[in-house]
């Protein structure tokens, strides 16, 4: 990984860009209140932001777990037994929501004990669907001596520079399997949203050409519904990504978040008025920062 030095300048990326297009002022919330605000108002800001959501913790379970799962098969060459991973993602998901603040507890919304076994159902649903997927065998085919060119979530934030300017992306596997083709796995256990995640996952593949020097004609792309099994994954081929079309994607989003900075490099944001509420049930009631934004729209269900 290329280390860069540190810059206060507004960074890209896909989730970044998705809170901007969702609403100015919770973008404010998330990105520049812990360095706005100051005492009370910055401590119960900085409480906001380390909420987290049932959903976000299924996500997180079968994430590391899968990535523990695939560092072990590089070290040892063996894949652990389903029945004992699909038990570790389990436990992984009942510890994570037993230690981290939850959104749904600071806006009354008690998890019950159903929501949390359907919740551990998907987190299963999860492993197994990746255990039936065919990256087991494509990993398995892959001689250990090369296991270790593998990316496995990535440390860090993925950090990388476009066009000289911050941008972040990362993939949760970057690897070559025997036929040459470098695959970019990112594995997603939320509602499938294919004409977003196609873009995501050709954002991950230009960072896997920056960083990693491997072009992106060498590359196929993927998109896996792992908590929705019957759904197709998305893939796409090297290709057939429009390296132009993406280029200017990106400038543009970059340009319109500079546009909200007084000061770019130094990463000084136009008043907060200027980030405007975007005042929806969807939006607002599902966001960490309403109770300080006090929006006037009713709460939404959340669902898992």
């Amino acid at each position: 990984m290329i280390e860069y030095p540190f810059t206060w300048a507004p960074g890209w990326s896909f989730s970044r860009m998705r809170t901007f297009r969702n609403c100015l002022r919770q973008y404010w919330y998330q990105y520049y209140a812990p360095r706005a605000l100051s005492g009370h108002e910055k401590m119960k800001v900085q409480e906001l932001r380390s909420l987290s959501t049932v959903n976000i913790e299924v996500g997180n379970a079968v994430h590391n777990t899968i990535a523990e799962v695939i560092k072990d098969l590089s070290l040892t060459g063996r894949f652990l037994d389903e029945k004992e991973v699909l038990d570790i993602a389990e436990n992984k998901f009942r510890v994570l929501l037993a230690n981290i603040p939850m959104f749904e507890d600071r806006y009354g919304r008690p998890i019950s004990d159903e929501r949390i076994d359907k919740a551990v159902r998907k987190v299963r649903t999860g492993i197994s669907a990746f255990y039936s997927s065919r990256w087991p065998a494509l990993l398995n085919d892959v001689p250990l001596s090369a296991r270790g060119e593998w990316a496995i979530d990535p440390p860090g934030y993925g950090e990388f520079r476009f066009e000289g300017r911050k941008a972040y992306a990362k993939p949760d596997l970057v690897f070559k399997a025997m036929d040459g083709t470098w695959h970019v796995v990112d594995w997603k256990t939320g509602r499938p949203d294919r004409e977003t995640d196609i873009l995501q996952v050709q954002s991950y593949m230009y960072f896997t050409n920056v960083v990693y020097g491997i072009p992106l004609e060498n590359m196929e792309g993927t998109v896996e519904y792992l908590a929705h099994p019957n759904e197709d994954a998305v893939t796409i081929t090297g290709e057939l990504v429009d390296g132009l079309e993406l280029h200017n994607r990106i400038i543009e989003d970059m340009d319109a978040i500079e546009a909200m900075c007084e000061d770019v490099e130094g990463n000084v944001p136009v008043p907060v008025e200027r980030f405007t509420k975007v005042e929806t049930e969807m939006t607002c009631g599902r966001c960490n920062y309403r109770e300080v934004c006090e929006p006037n729209v009713r709460q939404t269900k959340l669902d898992v």
